[in-house]
């Protein structure tokens, strides 16, 4: 049996469809009725309350543990850090009491540390005390340490370090939040480079690693990178929409984010620009996966096959439903 927590999330529910064919699997959510069509076993839970975790686990031989809270919001920084970081504590501590012999992390490549100057990223990467561009990074990098100390304790680990995920995804959140961008003909880009993954690609490579045995192992899991004028550009032509068309400067971030969370107050959302995210979109770095193709003979889609899958999963959705396209 695997258990899968965060099984209603975006990777969440297609690794459930993707793992039940290998083995029974176990949906672990906080609410049943966010799974209202998996047809397999669905079990309610809470990362931040432990002793519903180590029920959930009972009888599985192997927990993936995708439950996150993804936000660049400072607002929710209490949130992140508690789900992330402590959910994850309670999560290796469950499986410890609970029996479970292999552990899969479904981690971030903002977990990695980012040596100043460098433009390429590998697992090989490793700085002591690193400092991270924002409350997320710095959550799921503490949230690894847990897991390596349940390796200490007898934990079989591996740990999969997602890029930015593209999926067909409706709501204005993670990756949706570049569609509806677009779609809605925002205006700027950044010349910042994004790193983006196929989310059946994250599935793919999660599902051969529990085939197989990868203990203590990191995998960073990235299609590739291009600029985000690019991306924009390639979804925009895919959407048949008008693309960003100014670049935005670094001193305009100030002005950027007070409209952001103007916008954002009056409506009661989350906020999509912040300092943090509009920082990241500056950056140039690239993350080589080079290892997960080498270790697990996985064959990344290319972006042109990861748009055409998104997107024609979305068009329909953008045009006929308004208060979706708004997020």
């Amino acid at each position: 049996m695997i258990g899968i927590t965060g099984a209603n999330g975006l990777l969440g529910r297609h690794l459930t469809q993707a793992l039940k064919v290998q083995q029974p699997v176990r949906a672990i959510v906080r609410d049943k009725s966010s799974m209202p069509d998996f047809d397999g076993e669905v079990v309610e839970a809470n990362v931040l309350d432990p002793l519903s975790l180590v029920d959930a686990f009972q009888g599985c031989s192997m927990v993936v543990h995708a439950a996150a809270r993804v936000s660049y919001d400072p607002r929710a920084k209490r949130e992140i850090m508690d789900t992330n970081v402590v959910g994850t504590s309670h999560a290796v501590d469950a499986a410890l009491r609970s029996g479970v012999k292999k552990f899969i992390h479904i981690s971030s490549v903002a977990a990695l540390p980012k040596p100043r100057g460098a433009e390429t990223i590998s697992e090989k990467t490793f700085l002591q005390d690193p400092e991270f561009s924002s409350d997320y990074a710095k959550s799921k990098y503490l949230a690894e340490l847990e897991v390596y100390r349940g390796q200490e304790e007898g934990l079989l680990v591996t740990i999969v370090n997602p890029s930015l995920i593209l999926a067909p995804v409706i709501a204005a959140r993670s990756s949706g939040q570049i569609f509806h961008y677009v779609w809605n003909e925002k205006p700027f880009y950044t010349e910042g480079w994004v790193n983006y993954v196929d989310v059946r690609d994250v599935v793919e490579l999660t599902n051969r690693v529990a085939l197989q045995n990868f203990p203590g192992q990191r995998f960073i899991a990235s299609g590739g990178s291009t600029s985000y004028r690019d991306l924009f550009e390639r979804v925009a032509a895919k959407l048949g929409r008008r693309p960003p068309r100014l670049e935005a400067k670094p001193w305009m971030i100030p002005f950027a984010v007070a409209a952001e969370n103007l916008m954002a107050a009056a409506s009661g959302r989350e906020r999509m620009l912040t300092r943090q995210s509009m920082r990241n979109s500056f950056n140039r770095v690239r993350f080589d996966a080079t290892l997960s193709i080498q270790k697990t003979g996985l064959n990344y889609h290319t972006l042109d096959e990861t748009l055409t899958y998104c997107c024609k999963s979305l068009t329909g959705t953008f045009t006929t439903n308004n208060r979706l396209v708004q997020g």
